[in-house]
């Protein structure tokens, strides 16, 4: 009789804590998204979190062995950009950025001593790794982007060979200035390079002459390397690109002569930098594209079939970040709505599964709430791609999520923000405004000089939406946007002051006369984006018209943001409105990262929205 009244007990308190609000402590914790790597072998995982004493360090462990993993402390740098396993299975290569201001640095860490070496010592360069093979497992090409140095001097960097025994820091090619990517074989030949001039027409070109051109169309466009690898006689190239087509697709080109084979397309969706290549034999073996949710398009059957029986023990989206050389062992993203991230790894010769670790475990505890893809149409008839999230309860109010870029996307993934709000009482939506990256050239281009009228509209429309299908009280649904989606939350107030309650700008620019003043290459495609005459874009720039905002407003910077433009200035708004509060953040950047900070962060925001939204009359 006792056990069963313990088990009881213990079954209520839990259900008591999946129905009170989760602190923000729990909400906000360290992420380890995208820094873990599995070793060429398959037998280890390497993976960046805190310890107990909120340390940086480097784990290292041995799969399916049961053994707790090796802990080497990691003091250099907080923001790690990315983690690669050696060919030797022993070293690991750490780029990361210590003082988040673009000083990237090349570490490395030999796991059976635990020791750290920084392999290029420059304060005032941008660590990037081009291509590493397995064929030269000591060499590694690598440009340093210089961070400190005049527009109208700087040239894009030569590609380097660096020895990772002796050091050693060479010339591989020099690059006349518009080089942007390299196309590097498994024998680290370049077989082939993209540029870029000042009318924005990208170029492939191999070492004789140029074999394709084209405009670039939107930023991300060639923002990472088009190049996923090349077929055994160096003939070919695998590569993404919207060459002749609205989305971004899978091609096979030829080098030689420009002809190209489509190996994968959507109609609707662009194909995502998310791949799996076989160097050895020079074949591609998926490709992911973020539909509503992530999914991955596979060209072997053997890794399809595997594929299927795992789906079978998992929940969510499944992403296959790494495969070992024996094609045996994955390392797998587990993602999901409700639940933070979590990382396996996968034996597919014995169907075996093993946690190697979850994203935010605490929080676990907590009933969270389900993110629906949904669309609603523009009043110009465009179809406008979203994410909703209800609260359990009837809604108190919406608040309206506006990402940044403009050219990013919001996906669907476990978001502690939009749980946090959702859990509050919140509907929470997450628009991907026309101009979002993910959804072809024409919808991304339907921003092209439109950010002062129709970009602002999908947000009214999507707010006009939340009214008529969800019955949401429209005096209670406010903004919430970060960078040039602080931008677009700025513009709302100064331009349509009476559509929204309250607006919380993250990072926010308020002013755009500075695009008009860009020149080099890129420049002429921001132009196209944003406009280049002065008068008109102080027109469409709230820095200008903060004396319309009438609503309240609440202002959140990092006191180290360098990618928010310097010219920017609170006074206008801070002068204007008594309702306009500002918050800086010391030791943070364009983004808050701390969990501490982002914990303080969510406890202002739950507090404006509660004033101005839930109490106000």
């Amino acid at each position: 009789m006792k056990r069963t009244s313990f088990l009881y007990i213990l079954f209520y308190c839990f259900n008591i804590v999946s129905s009170v609000e989760i602190p923000p402590s729990v909400l906000f914790q360290v992420e380890n998204r995208g820094i873990v790597a599995l070793s060429p072998d398959g037998d280890q995982i390497a993976y960046f979190s805190q310890n107990a004493n909120e340390n940086n360090c480097l784990y290292i462990k041995k799969v399916f062995s049961g053994d707790k993993a090796l802990e080497i402390p990691f003091s250099q740098a907080t923001d790690i950009r990315e983690v690669l396993w050696q060919y030797d299975n022993q070293h690991l290569l750490i780029t990361a950025d210590n003082h988040v201001d673009m000083n990237v640095r090349l570490y490395q860490i030999d796991t059976s001593r635990a020791t750290i070496r920084e392999l290029i010592d420059d304060p005032v360069v941008y660590t990037k790794i081009i291509a590493y093979s397995a064929n030269y497992p000591d060499l590694l090409l690598v440009q340093l982007f210089p961070i400190k140095v005049a527009e109208k001097d700087y040239k894009v960097p030569d590609l380097q060979c660096l020895n990772l025994k002796t050091g050693e820091l060479g010339i591989h090619t020099w690059n006349p200035g518009n080089i942007g990517f390299w196309g590097i074989d498994k024998n680290l030949v370049l077989r082939c390079t993209l540029t870029e001039d000042l009318q924005n027409n990208i170029s492939i070109n191999n070492d004789k002459t140029t074999i394709l051109t084209k405009k670039r169309e939107n930023p991300k466009e060639f923002s990472t390397s088009p190049f996923i690898g090349f077929t055994n006689d160096g003939n070919h190239v695998y590569l993404y690109s919207n060459y002749n087509n609205d989305t971004i697709r899978l091609l096979k080109l030829n080098i030689k002569n420009g002809k190209h084979e489509v190996i994968a397309e959507d109609p609707e969706y662009d194909f995502t930098n998310s791949h799996l290549f076989d160097h050895e034999c020079g074949e591609i073996l998926l490709a992911g594209l973020f539909r509503e949710k992530f999914t991955s398009q596979f060209f072997d059957p053997k890794i399809e079939q595997d594929y299927k029986v795992l789906r079978k023990k998992l929940n969510g989206t499944i992403k296959i970040l790494s495969i070992d050389k024996f094609k045996k062992r994955w390392l797998i993203l587990q993602e999901a709505d409700i639940e933070p991230p979590s990382y396996y790894i996968y034996d597919c010769t014995i169907d075996q599964l093993e946690l190697v670790f979850q994203e935010n475990e605490e929080i676990r505890k907590y009933e969270l709430c389900n993110t629906e893809p949904i669309h609603f149409m523009a009043r110009d008839g465009k179809k406008i791609f979203s994410y909703l999230t209800l609260p359990k309860e009837k809604a108190k109010g919406a608040v309206i999520i506006v990402h940044g870029g403009p050219w990013q996307r919001e996906k669907w993934q476990f978001n502690p923000l939009v749980q946090g709000l959702a859990n509050r009482g919140y509907a929470v939506l997450q628009i991907n405004y026309r101009g979002s990256f993910g959804f072809g050239k024409k919808y991304l281009q339907a921003a092209f000089l439109r950010m002062g009228d129709n970009v602002l509209n999908d947000i009214i429309d999507g707010k006009n939406w939340l009214v008529l299908k969800h019955a949401i009280d429209e005096k209670k649904i406010g903004l919430i946007g970060h960078s040039f989606g602080g931008y677009i939350v700025l513009s709302e107030l100064a331009f349509h002051p009476e559509e929204f309650c309250c607006a919380i700008s993250m990072a926010g620019i308020s002013d755009l006369t500075w695009i008009g003043k860009m020149s080099g290459i890129g420049a002429n495609w921001w132009h196209q984006y944003f406009g280049k005459e002065e008068n008109f874009l102080k027109n469409i720039s709230p820095y200008y018209h903060a004396n319309k905002i009438t609503k309240p407003l609440l202002i959140i910077d990092g006191e180290n943001d360098q990618a928010k433009y310097k010219g920017d200035s609170l006074l206008p708004f801070l002068t204007h409105n008594k309702d306009v509060k500002s918050i800086v953040f010391s030791n943070e950047g364009h983004v808050i990262t701390k969990p501490s900070n982002k914990a303080q962060l969510f406890l202002i925001i739950e507090g404006f929205l509660k004033r101005y939204m839930l109490l106000a009359r």
